[in-house]
């Protein structure tokens, strides 16, 4: 995915066409659309970087992972009721309960 906007309405999309191909459920494509929306906006917003994208479903649960170019992993901010964003890492966290599994990729040294 490039590093712009409308990619996380890209990869949702192309989410969407793998699920139905693959006969996931409606409630994990639901919550998948929400998990990689956020995972990509990640990507974009904050490494800046093209992002590869993968998805898997085994039968029972969805999985995504999105690898991007930053040097750090993606942290949970704290509750802020004033902030408008810092809510992605959570978000993903909670959708494991329903099902998606998302992979937050691993901080890649830079040496």
């Amino acid at each position: 995915m490039s590093p712009e906007p409308r990619s996380a309405g890209v990869a949702r999309r192309a989410l969407g066409v793998y699920c139905l191909q693959f006969g996931v459920p409606e409630r994990l494509l639901e919550s998948g659309g929400l998990a990689i929306s956020e995972l990509v906006t990640n990507a974009v917003v904050h490494a800046r970087t093209s992002a590869l994208v993968l998805a898997e479903y085994d039968g029972r649960n969805l999985t995504l992972a999105v690898a991007d170019g930053a040097s750090a992993m993606p942290m949970p901010l704290p509750p802020d009721r004033l902030r408008e964003g810092g809510r992605g890492v959570a978000i993903i966290e909670e959708l494991g309960r329903a099902g998606v599994s998302a992979a937050l990729p691993k901080a890649r040294s830079s040496g």
